[in-house]
C-alpha cells in the first residue's frame, strides 16, 4: 500500500458514513437527501484522488484528474442544491431543480469540457534516478 493512500481511504471512509449518517436520521427531508448528494460528490473526488495517486499508468492518472475536475463541478453543483434544500425547505424537488437548471447546465458543460484535449493534452512523470515516484 503507497504511503498516501492510508489517508485518502480514511477520509473516504468518514466521508462515505457521514452522509450514510446524515441521510438515515431524516430520510425524506430534502437538505438530508442533497447532503447525500454532496457527500457522493466528495467520495468520487476522493476516489478519483486514491486510484491516481497509486497508479504508475500515465493513462490512469489521466482519466482520475478528468474524474477528480468533474467532481469538482458535481461538488459545487450538490453544494447549491444543499444551499437551496435548506432555503426553499417547503418547495418540492421540481421547484428546486428549476431554480438551479442553470447550474445543472453549466456544470454538464464543464463535466464536458474535462473529457477533451482543452483541459488536459497527458501526462509526465518525472523519472529521478532511473526510478518513476510512487
Amino acid at each position: 500500500m503507497h504511503p498516501q493512500a492510508a489517508p485518502i481511504l480514511a477520509a473516504l471512509l468518514i466521508q462515505v458514513m457521514l452522509g450514510a449518517g446524515v441521510f438515515l436520521t431524516n430520510t425524506r427531508r430534502k437538505a438530508n437527501q442533497s447532503f447525500l448528494l454532496l457527500s457522493l460528490a466528495i467520495s468520487s473526488w476522493l476516489l478519483c484522488l486514491y486510484f491516481g495517486s497509486t497508479t504508475r499508468d500515465v493513462h490512469r492518472i489521466a482519466l482520475c484528474m478528468r474524474g477528480s475536475f468533474v467532481s469538482a463541478a458535481f461538488i459545487l453543483l450538490s453544494l447549491n442544491f444543499l444551499r437551496i434544500s435548506i432555503r426553499e425547505e417547503k418547495k418540492g424537488w421540481s421547484s428546486i431543480l428549476h431554480q438551479l437548471r442553470w447550474w445543472s447546465i453549466a456544470t454538464v458543460a464543464v463535466a464536458a469540457l474535462c473529457f477533451t484535449p482543452a483541459l488536459l493534452r497527458g501526462v509526465h512523470l518525472p523519472v529521478i534516478n532511473g526510478l518513476a515516484p510512487q
